[in-house]
């Protein structure tokens, strides 16, 4: 049973007799203030919970039966007590309290280091900055988080992996509402981030790149405590080219078909890097393949113009294939019957021909063979 506070309490008492409190649960286990913080914003958030609960259902019998922590129980009579209007906002005034301090002791910390390791990690989480770029700054923030902390690296895998999961977990419970922030009992600036970084990159984007830092964690740690991974392929495409086209395909197109998802847009464009020309390479590497699908549907400007692996006498099957998907576009996704779009897509992407060239040949009868 989790030893709840007595949430029936005004905000002004329950501060008034927090250091009281603190010093008591110091003495008994040895812990710091932000042990106590985390401790007392966990239970607060289940009573809380639990009182939503009571609220919507109205029928306290259906969720004792259940009430295996007790935060129905002492939900029941907090309410009871004082109503669940009172019940609610009291206790959101101590979450911002408890928040508040547990902010302060992070920013001050005690000889030069940060007060708890757990806190120095849940404000650094950027849920917008890409995996790549989190990978290639990993080895730099482990180290200075060892260094200030005396942990070990598992120990810095652990709480990342906590800091991105949990927020993550949360967002996904609460992301029907029109305000998730408002549903956010477990405190702290995780869900605030997520939130932001959604509306930045849009949900599709958000949670793959999110995705991708956790299991390059698990793949870390793996390789601490030296579990075998898989080996890499012993073909010629490069498992990262492969797993960045992965990610792309959940995302949502910001260019020539924007708001749709980019999942059929790979697979439509996807042979360019399987089918084969007369010196057998292929039109495109997946590499390619993937910086063309950034600059000219993700309106990444960064991706350089590609070009086309293709001798003169398969240029027009290659166009063929971009024709096809103005077709589609105009077929599947309600496009405007417009060539210009996608004419200019093949102009700013790639540098192989003139413009009056492309032109020329993006008509569906002007090459033989099918893709």
């Amino acid at each position: 049973m989790i030893n709840f506070p007595d949430l029936s309490e005004t905000a002004q008492q329950y501060i008034g007799s927090y250091h009281q409190r603190l010093a008591q649960f110091m003495n008994e286990v040895e812990a710091s203030e932000i042990d106590f913080i985390d401790r007392e914003l966990y239970t607060i958030a289940n009573v809380m919970d639990a009182q939503e609960s009571l609220k919507t259902t109205g029928d306290p019998t259906v969720d004792l039966k259940h009430d295996y922590s007790g935060a129905y129980h002492h939900a029941l009579y907090a309410v009871e007590k004082i109503g669940h209007d009172r019940f609610h906002y009291s206790n959101k005034r101590k979450v911002e309290f408890l928040n508040e301090r547990r902010k302060a002791l992070l920013k001050h910390g005690i000889g030069g280091r940060p007060y708890t390791i757990h806190m120095l990690i849940l404000g650094t989480i950027d849920f917008s900055e890409s995996p790549e770029s989190y990978i290639d700054n990993y080895g730099q923030r482990a180290a200075q988080f060892m260094e200030n902390c005396g942990v070990s690296e598992i120990n810095f895998i652990m709480l990342q992996s906590a800091s991105i999961g949990d927020p993550m977990r949360d967002y996904e419970l609460c992301k029907h509402y029109p305000n998730p922030l408002e549903h956010d009992f477990r405190g702290g600036d995780g869900l605030t981030n997520v939130v932001n970084a959604v509306k930045k990159l849009g949900y599709g984007q958000y949670f793959e790149w999110n995705k991708r830092k956790i299991d390059f964690l698990k793949q870390r740690a793996a390789q601490i405590a030296g579990i075998q991974v898989a080996p890499p392929r012993d073909d010629s495409i490069s498992q990262d080219d492969d797993s960045i086209l992965t990610a792309i395909k959940s995302m949502t197109a910001k260019a020539i078909v924007p708001g749709e998802l980019m999942d059929s847009i790979v697979d439509h464009f996807l042979p360019l890097t399987e089918t084969r020309d007369d010196n057998r390479d292929p039109f495109l590497t997946k590499g390619q393949l993937s910086a063309f699908l950034k600059r000219g549907f993700l309106k990444d400007q960064t991706q350089p113009k590609q070009k086309i692996n293709c001798p003169n006498g398969k240029k027009g099957f290659v166009i063929k294939r971009f024709y096809e998907f103005y077709k589609k576009a105009k077929n599947d996704y309600n496009i405007p019957d417009r060539k210009e779009p996608f004419i200019s897509l093949f102009m700013d992407c790639f540098n192989n021909w003139d413009r009056g060239t492309v032109e020329s040949l993006f008509r569906g009868n002007k090459a033989r063979g099918n893709w």
